[in-house]
């Protein structure tokens, strides 16, 4: 469809998240070549998904093992992104670079960008990278020796999985509801329209035989007419 309508910026997004789609099955190589056939677009249009494109491509390189240049790329990004209001993929950039620098084992580092990502995610209210963040801070003070911060961490991200569960059971419970709420109305609605065929069908014999009685009566007349 975005070929079909020439949108090159919508060609490069679906590219891009091809790329991602790919670099999430495994299959980096072609990861690799779908991230930097959109980030071509993206820098010829001066789009800014060519900052979110930079942090993809950092993490498939690191995925590929490549640390100094999934460090730079990742590092590229954050300067671009640190000019935008895009927090969501700054999150994602101080998250991979966490994941970097713990590869390299440099693990003040990454403990350090592991709490910049917590800040925002705290400032948004989300709960779910919340819980992600508290893990990872959590690794890295067990990684540190320093048992009780990583236990304080660990509570934390415990209660948020907690109340996430609840409320996770709500989300479902409540779409189970709505489902079968939906079922109930569409086998009223079916139930509706078979009554009503049912309905049409009978006042169209009723019809018929109406006519059927009328044309007979008028032959009957027509008929006694002609006798006298």
């Amino acid at each position: 469809y975005a070929n079909a309508a020439g949108d090159r910026r919508q060609i490069a997004t679906v590219i891009f998240h091809m790329g991602i789609s790919y670099m999430n099955d495994g299959k980096l190589d072609s990861a690799l070549m779908f991230i930097k056939k959109a980030q071509s677009t993206f820098s010829d249009l001066k789009d800014p998904q060519f900052g979110r494109s930079m942090i993809y491509l950092g993490e498939t390189y690191e995925r590929m093992g490549d640390l100094d240049l999934a460090l730079n790329t990742i590092l590229q990004a954050m300067a671009l992104l640190n000019e935008t209001n895009d927090y969501v993929h700054r999150c994602l950039g101080y998250i991979s670079l966490s994941r970097v620098y713990a590869k390299l084992n440099k693990i003040d580092c990454a403990l350090y960008y592991a709490k910049e990502s917590l800040k925002i995610f705290e400032k948004r209210k989300d709960p779910a990278w919340k819980r992600d963040a508290y893990n990872l801070i959590a690794s890295y003070f067990d990684h540190l020796g320093r048992t009780d911060s990583a236990t304080v961490y660990l509570k934390l991200a415990k209660s948020l999985s907690d109340s996430l569960s609840v409320e996770e059971r709500k989300s479902l419970l409540a779409f189970q509801d709505v489902v079968v709420d939906e079922q109930s109305k569409l086998e009223k609605l079916e139930n509706e329209k078979i009554q009503t065929k049912n309905k049409v069908r009978t006042y169209s014999m009723i019809a018929g035989l109406v006519i059927l009685s009328l044309i007979g009566l008028i032959l009957y007349r027509n008929n006694n007419k002609e006798k006298r």
